[in-house]
């Protein structure tokens, strides 16, 4: 695989895709033959050796060990790995933060990745209502930007986790049942299209696609630079408190009654983890509410969290706090959740929504339960499953400028992202894994379908690579997107030469 830093806005864009835009109608003039990924690599180095990188450079192996989970940088190393049957075409992956932890999510055995890390970081507005940035920015540090002017974005709630995959997946954020999805608070995407042109989407030009880019992954065009809108915010009281697991069923009622009764200030998951060094599960409550200026005191709880907060808080380890109640910002709420996944592990997700129903957030649990006790024995084995708070209140606020479709319809949900790691030495477990996972899945669909608690959507940003988000939001998305996709790439370059992310057919 070979590495490729545009770090310019415009630099090379032309002669890179003279190289990588080949469809098998068209075959590359300038060589004369198929590329080879050999070839690919070797044509890149005659138009961009400036920015192009390969195994054995420092660059490349710095952002290889960049990479969130360790199955992608299994992924880039596979190169040294000896003789290759080399594919006629050129593929390539987007890289902006490197957070989605399937294969080819953002990298390519191989191939070309184009990395967007020395992306330019343009900055905040001379009248502070927005900032651009780079796709490749992490939330944490735009956070700590704009903590100390009392301004924040609807982003990410993970430090390291980049701006881009959040943004096109439409993410949630700290703030929204305020402000509503990551992707509805864009004001402007600067792009690449298939062309090799450089045009500016937002609600005046290129409206369909920037339309489609609200939620549409990188089916598109290759993201340069995206501006946020800013909000006034202030610090805030949030953190976490700890439980035993024999609580749960009081904290999914009371959750099953938060959903309902959401305001605008409210931010709230829960998260059931065990690990193949205790073998136990363990819940942890994480509460952020986010009115700020003055913000609630600490001495004081915000009313919709009072039946949670109530219950007996228990410290996971001998000496540790049962509880990090603070008033903080968005920095530190970030890095305190990152903190919590810092081990690189071999990482599995999926996402899956209900009806809001704290039957089927014990349903589901009892699933999870059994499902993964062959895993138990694995040292390094580690499991979260989070239930985070779908409001009519948040998902109401969709006004239809995106590729969400229909989730304002669904009603109150709560949303499951199931989060799985092991260590390299249980790499052989991966297709294991996979199945056991799908096969829960299906499961807990049959079962909310029956009771009327099946929900079509499917946060992009939590999906498998097996699971199909975008066909989830019907058939009026999928031919939307494929429209404009046809408009601005009528070669189909993004669908077919670039593998990750989740594509429309």
């Amino acid at each position: 695989m070979s590495l490729l830093y545009p770090g310019q806005w415009v630099l090379g864009v032309k002669n890179l895709w003279q190289v990588l835009l080949l469809s098998p109608q068209k075959p590359p003039s300038r060589l004369g033959q198929a590329l080879s990924p050999t070839n690919c690599c070797e044509a890149l180095q005659e138009s961009l050796g400036e920015v192009l990188y390969y195994p054995s450079d420092a660059e490349y192996q710095r952002s290889t060990s960049s990479y969130w989970s360790l199955k992608n940088v299994d992924a880039v190393q596979v190169l040294s790995q000896g003789e290759r049957t080399w594919p006629e075409q050129c593929h390539f992956a987007i890289r902006s933060g490197g957070h989605t932890p399937f294969r080819e999510a953002a990298t390519l055995e191989d191939r070309v990745v184009i990395d967007l890390s020395s992306m330019p970081h343009k900055g905040l507005a001379n009248d502070f209502s927005s900032i651009t940035v780079s796709p490749a920015a992490k939330w944490d540090d735009l956070y700590e930007q704009l903590d100390p002017l009392n301004l924040t974005v609807v982003g990410g709630r993970v430090a390291g986790v980049g701006v881009g995959g959040l943004v096109l997946g439409c993410g949630i954020s700290y703030v929204s049942a305020r402000h509503g999805f990551a992707c509805e608070n864009v004001e402007n995407f600067e792009v690449v299209l298939a062309s090799g042109d450089i045009v500016n989407a937002n609600a005046d030009e290129h409206r369909e696609l920037f339309k489609g880019l609200r939620g549409g992954s990188n089916n598109l065009a290759i993201v340069t630079a995206i501006t946020l809108r800013t909000h006034s915010q202030g610090p805030f009281w949030g953190g976490q408190t700890f439980h035993k697991i024999d609580q749960r069923k009081e904290i999914f009622q009371a959750l099953e009654t938060l959903i309902g009764e959401y305001d605008e200030f409210s931010h709230f998951l829960t998260t059931m983890v065990i690990n193949g060094q205790m073998r136990s599960w363990f819940m942890g409550n994480s509460y952020q509410y986010t009115h700020s200026l003055p913000p609630v005191p600490l001495s004081s709880w915000p009313q919709p969290f009072e039946a949670l907060l109530d219950l007996k808080r228990n410290p996971v380890f001998p000496g540790t706090p049962s509880d990090t109640l603070r008033i903080g910002n968005m920095t530190s709420y970030t890095r305190e959740y990152a903190a919590l996944l810092k081990d690189k592990k071999r990482w599995t997700f999926a996402t899956i929504s209900f009806g809001n129903s704290a039957w089927m957030m014990e349903e589901f649990y009892q699933l999870v339960h059994a499902a993964v006790k062959p895993f138990l024995g694995i040292s390094s084995f580690h499991l979260s499953i989070s239930y985070q708070p779908l409001p009519t209140l948040l998902t109401s606020q969709s006004q239809g400028l995106n590729s969400l479709g229909s989730v304002h319809d669904q009603g109150n949900m709560f949303n499951v992202h199931l989060a799985l790691g092991v260590g390299n030495e249980a790499a052989h477990l991966d297709d294991a894994i996979t199945n056991v996972v799908k096969t829960l899945f299906e499961r807990a669909e049959a079962k909310a379908e029956e009771w009327g608690l099946r929900r079509d959507y499917l946060p992009m940003t939590y999906a498998d690579s097996w699971q199909r988000p975008i066909q989830r939001r019907g058939k009026k998305v999928v031919q939307e997107l494929m429209e404009v996709g046809l408009k601005y790439d009528a070669d189909g370059m993004f669908q077919r030469q670039v593998r990750g992310g989740f594509k429309l057919v």
